[in-house]
């Protein structure tokens, strides 16, 4: 991963004038400006001069559902961090705490939530959605038997995962991202910043950001036509018969039945 100097500095220099420009918007409820660099630099690897504007600071659903230009027909991307510790801190910190009856309650709040956020967007604008998924608790509250519970700590934000996960199934041109494998390659130390947290509610390190960025552009570069696959063959023995090599072009076998000959098999099998 390149440095954040290092990224500062090549955006500082390229000239970014004639590339295409596309637009996100960023619904969150947690600080998510740090991003920013690690969003212009995967841009511009892809040939892009990204503009990036920010819902205000946990107000998602007045962004979705209000009037201002942050969702509208420039809109290219939207990208929606809903950080579970923010909307339901109850089965985020104090799950062992809660009766079933509370627990459903929240689960049912934050469903609700995915559902506005969704539908507030889809009325406002046809651009791409990219959710990132909840991450699951680094300690559970019920500590090591959480694994052993159908209906425990880290089954349950699961349980909202899969709901998330078949609300974007539902959604045209939605996609999303699984922020528990980011969380898996760097490991919790990495991908979690406690100082920043406390200090304005941003929840992750540079290392984190540059790991959920890189995942998005997958996603940007795909629908963008920007990837490119090569299939190679070893056509020797496979398309035809002979080396071309070794035997020279005159005389390689054709369409001719010999072992292998992918060509004569389908014809052999369906004439």
């Amino acid at each position: 991963m390149k440095s954040m100097s290092d990224i500062n500095e090549i955006l500082r220099t390229r000239d970014l004038s004639s590339l295409q420009d596309i637009h996100i918007s960023v619904l969150r409820n947690v600080t998510m400006e740090l991003m920013t660099p690690f969003l212009e630099y995967e841009a511009l690897q892809n040939g892009f001069n990204a503009n990036i504007s920010y819902g205000g600071y946990g107000n998602i659903l007045e962004d979705v559902l209000g009037k201002n230009d942050l969702l509208d027909d420039t809109t290219n991307y939207v990208m929606v961090f809903l950080n579970l510790n923010k909307i339901s801190p109850n089965l985020s910190r104090f799950f062992a705490s809660l009766s079933k009856d509370n627990i459903e309650r929240e689960i049912q709040l934050v469903k609700q939530i995915i559902d506005g956020t969704l539908l507030g967007i889809q009325k406002r604008t046809s651009a791409t959605v990219i959710w990132h998924t909840f991450e699951l608790p680094t300690y559970p509250s019920y500590g090591i038997i959480d694994n052993n519970m159908e209906d425990g700590h880290t089954a349950t934000i699961q349980q909202l995962n899969k709901f998330l996960r078949k609300m974007i199934a539902q959604t045209p041109s939605a996609y999303l991202i699984d922020m528990n494998a980011c969380l898996m390659r760097l490991g919790s130390d990495n991908f979690y910043d406690p100082r920043c947290w406390y200090i304005g509610s941003a929840p992750y390190t540079n290392q984190a950001l540059a790991s959920i960025v890189s995942e998005e552009f997958k996603i940007i570069s795909a629908l963008s036509g920007n990837n490119k696959k090569c299939l190679v063959l070893d056509c020797d023995g496979v398309l035809w018969g002979g080396v071309i090599g070794e035997d020279g072009l005159a005389n390689i076998k054709l369409g001719q039945n010999y072992p292998g000959n992918i060509f004569c098999d389908f014809q052999k099998k369906y004439n």
